[in-house]
């Protein structure tokens, strides 16, 4: 190739081959060198063609044993090599060394390092860009070397800005406790010493008062004082304040809901015993009365003892529901696999001289098993049974019909449209009595609500809200759907029993 050519490249380049001694490499003699290699060079250690590399005076030699070994390795393995030679042979300059025969060919690219001046204007400008706050505190001691305040080195825009804003001053060329003189008693004083004294980096979290703002702080040593970085964190803290707040709420609500709930069991107590001991004297004295002195006693008299004798058992049933009602919150049986067709069986068992009376049909078709309590389900479709005979037509006998199928998606209450994870049976109890105006329906579920006469149909308007606390206590829902002169279907959505045996 002619060296013309090589002359015109952008890169220096020259060719170095082998000296060998009994078969070991030695030393490098230069073949031949571009004019840009040769200008590159330092002048006091350019090379002559078939010149040395380790030969000469001891300077020369020296600064040239890195190349010379590092040729050695690239003719040995065969393998390029790239590095920088910083402060060598070529402090300005990428180096490349490839293999050629037994030798090397060294290309080298002149590629100036930027000024300190520019190099310094670059890094402030990253750190300008930063989002958080960049300090450089430098130690300030006393004659006994213990760390008095901290002179302010440096600090990039943001914290610039940041000081002046939340405190008045400025950042450059003041102290840390110029600026801040609460930083001891927060801790960020103490961290900074113990930084510098250990050399371990320390993180905190560090709110300021005045500005009531917060920052994610790290503590980084340097030299004999400390960098300083804060991200500020205030939307997210007041977002955790929230959040805990609302935590603390949440667990003040469900103390006094179980503290109302123990409340209401202490209330069953008292209406089981208590209210029941005195209403029975009444009850006993009024039979006496009625017995024992009827013919001694005018009309009048008569018809207000048996008023006293009927406002006695209505509350005796009151007080008989509403306990019932209250030990379904209070008392939670274990759960087991129930059968539903068992159930219904044994309720019909309890209510047979109800149902003959009213000469009802109950029609119950093939019922799933599921996941419960017997005694709480017996409790739900034996008011539902009760309730279909109470609210009868007139001139028509009852009748009643169970049946049961998966319910669909849409079908399910609103209570129940989070519950993804679950299937739900739908069992149906449909009868032919008198029913009701739908907008009412919300009304029948609660406590004492009665859409019907109560001098005409007995009972405390407790049942169905029972019926609905079981349900909701076996993970389900209740509805119903009815118009009136035609009947009522009570849907009850229970989950479906998965048996893993």
């Amino acid at each position: 190739m002619s060296t013309a050519i090589l002359d015109q490249l952008p890169d220096g380049v020259a060719s170095y081959e082998a000296v060998r001694h009994n078969g070991f490499i030695t030393d490098f003699k230069l073949v031949y060198a571009n004019a840009l290699f040769q200008e590159l060079m330092p002048a006091d250690c350019q090379l002559a063609a078939n010149e040395q590399m380790l030969t000469g005076d001891a300077d020369k030699t020296a600064r040239w044993q890195p190349i010379a070994d590092h040729c050695k390795e690239v003719v040995e393995t065969g393998q390029t090599v790239n590095y920088s030679l910083s402060d060598s042979l070529f402090p300005s300059t990428n180096l490349r060394i490839s293999p050629i025969t037994d030798g090397v060919l060294i290309t080298i690219r002149d590629t100036p390092q930027p000024a300190p001046d520019g190099q310094l204007q670059w890094i402030t400008n990253v750190l300008n860009a930063s989002l958080g706050n960049i300090f450089v505190y430098e130690a300030i001691r006393d004659e006994n070397g213990v760390i008095q305040d901290f002179y302010i080195r440096f600090a990039n825009e943001k914290a610039v800005q940041d000081v002046k804003t939340y405190m008045g001053k400025e950042a450059i060329g003041n102290t840390l406790l110029d600026i801040y003189p609460q930083s001891r008693e927060m801790g960020q004083f103490n961290h900074c010493v113990r930084v510098i004294e250990t050399g371990e980096p320390f993180r905190l979290e560090i709110y300021y008062p005045k500005p009531q703002v917060w920052y994610d702080t790290s503590i980084t040593k340097l030299n004999d004082g400390c960098i300083v970085t804060g991200m500020e964190i205030t939307a997210r803290k007041r977002s955790e304040l929230r959040l805990k707040e609302q935590n603390e709420l949440q667990h003040r609500m469900v103390f006094e809901l179980r503290q109302s709930n123990e409340n209401l069991r202490q209330f069953a107590q008292v209406a089981s015993h208590d209210l029941q001991e005195p209403l029975r004297k009444i009850q006993t004295f009024g039979d006496i009365l009625q017995n024992q002195f009827e013919d001694n006693l005018a009309d009048g008299e008569r018809d207000m003892i048996r008023r006293i004798q009927r406002s006695a058992k209505r509350m005796q049933m009151l007080i008989k529901d509403l306990l019932a009602y209250s030990q379904l919150a209070s008392q939670r049986d274990p759960f087991e696999p129930v059968a539903l067709n068992d159930v219904i069986r044994d309720v019909l068992s309890d209510l047979e001289i109800a149902v003959s009376e009213k000469n009802a049909t109950v029609q119950v078709s093939h019922l799933p098993t599921i996941l419960g309590s017997p005694s709480r389900l017996r409790q739900l479709f034996q008011n539902l049974i009760a309730n279909s005979l109470k609210f009868k037509k007139a001139n028509q006998s009852p009748v009643i019909q169970f049946a049961a199928r998966l319910a669909a998606a849409n079908e399910l209450p609103a209570t129940l449209h989070n519950q993804t994870t679950s299937s739900f049976w739908l069992i149906s109890v449909t009868d032919n009595g008198l029913g009701f105006e739908e907008k009412y329906k919300d009304r029948i579920f609660h406590p004492f609500q009665r859409l019907h006469d109560t001098s005409a149909f007995s009972g405390t308007g407790i049942g169905l809200a029972i019926c609905q606390r079981v349900a909701e206590s076996h993970g389900g829902a209740i509805d119903v759907s009815s118009q009136p002169n035609v009947g009522s279907t009570f849907k009850v959505f229970l989950p479906v029993y998965q048996d893993k045996a």
